[in-house]
């Protein structure tokens, strides 16, 4: 029997997201495969973003200072 499943990584062990159908003490075999989907995920909302505020600068509308007064001297 083959089963397929994920699991979270909490203090160096295994978190199962759904408990296993196998009698206590059954031995098994894992094979770890990081899930990459959260971080693809991130990177495509990062780009819709990046592409959004492209398409919609955002303005103030006020006046632009000169570097003599954004760095005044006294």
């Amino acid at each position: 029997m083959t089963t397929e499943t994920t699991a979270t990584v909490v203090d160096g062990g295994l978190k199962l997201d759904v408990p296993l159908d196998l009698p206590n003490e059954t031995r098994v075999r894992v094979a770890i495969i990081p899930d990459d989907s959260e971080r693809d995920r991130r990177k495509q909302l990062w780009k819709e973003f990046l592409e959004y505020m492209n398409q919609h600068p955002v303005d103030s509308g006020g006046r632009r200072f000169t570097r003599d007064e954004l760095y005044d001297h006294i």
